[in-house]
């Protein structure tokens, strides 16, 4: 039985910076999305901080 789904393959799909060992960056023409790990990594922090001030700017409106 092919599993089939109603939800559009490129839902998942998401944009990726990139950046060369030159330091050149290419954005994405999509949205690029990101877990609360890659944008602590991006920013050398610990996960807990990331997770805290998500939490901080949805609870203030700011997001969401």
């Amino acid at each position: 039985m092919r599993h089939l789904s109603i939800i559009p393959k490129d839902v998942f799909e998401r944009g990726i910076i990139r950046m060369t060992e030159g330091g050149v960056v290419t954005m994405p023409d999509k949205d690029v999305w990101m877990t609360v790990e890659e944008i602590a990594d991006m920013l050398f922090v610990q996960s807990a901080i990331v997770f805290r001030q998500i939490k901080h700017l949805y609870n203030k409106g700011i997001m969401g």
